[in-house]
């Protein structure tokens, strides 16, 4: 789960790739907590102003009373068919904040090598790392610099689509150092 500001909320790490998203959100804690009323989540209501329920899900989801997800078919009213386009705009976060992790964290785009266990641990502590780059004011730019995020072109009615692999480029190249690490460095790893 993802915020606004393209950071982590909710992480739940440790289930095969090839499961598809429902099946996840089937086995996830947070489903359970929300069913069970457990996260004190506000009643459902419209947005102030609007006739529009949130949160957000995208079609692998079921619609529940805490997950809206976009309306099915393509003869839709114009009322549905903003609310799916709003909906596409909240999901562009996520995507965002997805392709910025496997850009920055490379690792995350290979198979890593290691115990089940470990490899928890290596996505949950790049996640963290996102989350405190995105969060202090002088690392944001150079972590995701302006033109790196899919954005919404007004003038053209469009989606500005970014690469973010291109924007790895944009590292700034830091002085090589020791590579070996101390005995206690190696003992923390293990």
């Amino acid at each position: 789960m993802v915020d606004a500001n393209l950071k982590f909320i909710y992480v739940d790490v440790g289930i095969n790739g090839r499961i598809s998203d429902g099946d996840v959100w089937d086995k996830s804690k947070l489903k359970s907590l929300v069913e069970s009323d457990q996260l004190f989540l506000p009643s459902p209501n419209t947005l102030p102003g609007t006739d529009i329920n949130v949160p957000y899900a995208d079609d692998a989801f079921p619609l529940t009373q805490h997950i809206m997800k976009p309306y099915p078919g393509r003869h839709l009213t114009i009322e549905k068919r903003i609310f799916n386009y709003r909906l596409s705009r909240a999901r562009r976060i996520v995507e965002n904040a997805f392709g910025i992790l496997a850009a920055r964290f490379r690792l995350l785009g290979t198979m890593i090598l290691t115990s089940p266990q470990k490899a928890q641990y290596f996505v949950l502590a790049a996640c963290c790392l996102h989350n405190l780059l995105r969060s202090k004011k002088e690392t944001k730019n150079l972590y995701t610099p302006e033109h790196s995020l899919d954005a919404e072109d007004l003038e053209n009615n469009c989606i500005r689509k970014e690469t973010w692999n291109d924007s790895t480029s944009k590292f700034i190249s830091l002085q090589r150092s020791a590579r070996n690490g101390t005995q206690e460095a190696k003992d923390v790893i293990d």
